[in-house]
């Protein structure tokens, strides 16, 4: 691998694992803001339900799904104002590849996400838990350890 570029080494590697090749497929593609007026069936990009830690500023959660245009997580906050719809938040997305005959890595996407929209699903001792929908408007960075 001495002398590949990055994206070479993380095209190899997730290439020979299939959900990490979906996974390098999301964040690979061009991103460009889709108007609100997308309907379910006119998504741009495929979604994967993926359970991966997020990180949203001090706040950590969990996705739900993934796509390359957003990302669909919960989280729990007595912070509603944070998550106005509009709003851009910090997102660090932290997941492991695991390649038969390979050295695991870490993977971390950073970037920002707008919200879309959220709804409370239950109110708790630790605040609200709520489901967040965020589009990515630029393309996530990619870090690999």
């Amino acid at each position: 691998m001495p002398g590949e570029s990055s994206d070479e080494i993380i095209k190899k590697v997730c290439e020979a694992h299939q959900i990490s090749k979906r996974f390098y497929n999301i964040v690979d593609k061009e991103i460009f803001m889709t108007g609100m007026e997308k309907a379910y069936e006119h998504r741009a990009s495929e979604r994967m339900d993926l359970g991966l830690q997020i990180l949203l500023y001090d706040l950590e959660g969990k996705t739900i799904n993934i796509s390359a245009n957003g990302v669909y997580l919960e989280v729990i906050t007595k912070d509603l104002e944070t998550f106005a719809p509009g709003s851009a938040i910090p997102i660090e997305i932290n997941t492991v590849t695991s390649t038969p005959g390979l050295e695991a890595r870490d993977v971390r996407l950073m970037g920002k996400g707008f919200v879309v929209r959220y709804d409370i699903k239950d109110v708790t001792d630790n605040g609200n838990r709520l489901r967040v929908a965020l589009e990515f408007k630029d393309r996530l960075d990619i870090l690999m350890n």
